[in-house]
């Protein structure tokens, strides 16, 4: 009964997006670690994420969710309080070890709620920027809800995000498949691959793709 209450929240997800300064790496990592769990301590649910695929540097995304914004207040709140938080903060930025690529606010589209919390241990995320023209919005989510009828099918976690803040992608829609490891999505890809030729051909152009990242849990960070 809870997971089915969890399920008709819009979630909402913060995430900053960094790297590692080169020769700063180790430090970095643990750094990392240590908000990590500093943050889950203090009652902010956070997990993280590193990109596989599609982007030039290993890019790091600690991400929190929340089921409102209420939820999503209080954190940050806390996040500029606490001063524990504040402390580690401060050690950060003076070490040096790594630098801001982004901070992304984006909140989940409605037909799409699964609930406040990271799925699987691989995500696709690809960022749709819409085509400016009357109407395009509502064909847009109607096509993302057809391929989340063939893409579930075959073991994959859909979700369609707006994104309201971020260096890169504010305005966006942000298209995400999760995945428990990369045998199940590989396994789903060989599995849709005709319903996805066919979807395409059948789909009116809404929406330029922008970019697509392949995520990944962290061997490292945890």
């Amino acid at each position: 009964m809870t997971y089915f209450l969890r399920r008709m929240f819009m979630a909402i997800a913060r995430s900053q997006v960094s790297t590692a300064i080169p020769g700063k790496e180790m430090e970095f990592i643990s750094l990392s670690k240590e908000g990590i769990k500093l943050m889950n301590d203090k009652g902010i649910p956070t997990g993280v994420r590193v990109s596989h695929s599609g982007t030039q540097d290993i890019e790091v995304y600690t991400v929190s969710m929340f089921d409102n914004y209420s939820d999503y207040g209080a954190a940050q709140e806390k996040l500029i309080s606490d001063p524990e938080l504040q402390a580690w903060y401060a050690k950060t930025v003076a070490s040096g070890s790594g630098r801001i690529i982004d901070t992304m606010e984006m909140v989940e589209m409605k037909g799409f709620e699964k609930g406040a919390g990271l799925i699987g241990n691989v995500t696709v995320i690809v960022m749709y920027k819409l085509i400016q023209d009357q109407g395009n919005m509502a064909k847009f989510v109607q096509s993302c809800q057809t391929a989340k009828g063939f893409q579930e099918k075959h073991g994959a976690q859909v979700r369609l995000w707006q994104v309201n803040a971020s260096q890169r992608y504010t305005g966006m829609m942000a298209y995400t498949m999760g995945f428990e490891n990369f045998d199940d999505m590989g396994k789903a890809f060989d599995g849709w691959k005709e319903e996805n030729e066919k979807f395409y051909f059948k789909q009116p152009v809404t929406a330029t793709m922008e970019q697509q990242i392949i995520m990944r849990s962290s061997t490292m960070i945890g």
